[in-house]
């Protein structure tokens, strides 16, 4: 009887990294990198929302951040957004005076910009106060309403105007409200 003939044996590649292996934590952490994080209000911000969305009702967040944009597309400088959000009473965010906020600047995705700002590319980072914010929030959902209201007074007045045309012909159209939202 013949002797069967040896498999060869199975090659097994490895590759090896040049900047060290990595554990399954850390690739983790990686991927949730991103330059837009602010660590110990973004993190504490997506918290509180699950909380809402789980039907809670959260404290609210003692601050209110926002990135502001510092140039033009071109590259040119430009005051323009840091103007209007001062007016708003934001103040920026120095580097150094961080932690006064509760945020740590090793977690977060920003550097120290050369005049000792939080920044991220054309953007630096201020910040006011949530009893301020809260005031702004309530004028944007004012102002909000009130274009809506708009437009629903010129939606009403076509249907109007329809019906009064060719409503006969075609049946008697109608405006339908409804203020829930539905998820989808």
């Amino acid at each position: 009887m013949p002797k069967p003939e040896k498999q060869p044996p199975a090659i097994i590649a490895e590759e090896l990294s040049p900047w060290a292996d990595l554990t399954d934590e850390a690739i983790a952490a990686a991927g949730n990198m991103d330059p837009w994080f602010v660590s110990g209000y973004s993190d504490k911000r997506r918290d509180r929302e699950i909380a809402v969305a789980k039907g809670e009702r959260p404290e609210p967040l003692p601050w209110r951040f926002q990135y502001v944009r510092t140039a033009l597309t071109s590259g040119a400088p430009d005051n323009t957004k840091p103007a209007e959000f001062s007016t708003l009473r934001y103040i920026d965010v120095m580097y150094d005076d961080a932690h006064k906020y509760g945020i740590d600047v090793k977690k977060s995705g920003f550097n120290r910009g050369v005049d000792g700002t939080c920044r991220v590319a054309g953007q630096k980072l201020m910040v006011t106060p949530n009893r301020v914010a809260a005031v702004h929030a309530a004028a944007q959902r004012e102002r909000t309403r009130a274009l809506t209201d708009a437009t629903g007074s010129k939606l009403e007045a076509a249907v109007d105007s329809f019906n009064a045309r060719v409503g006969g012909q075609y049946g008697r159209a109608d405006v339908i409200r409804e203020e829930s939202l539905h998820k989808g």
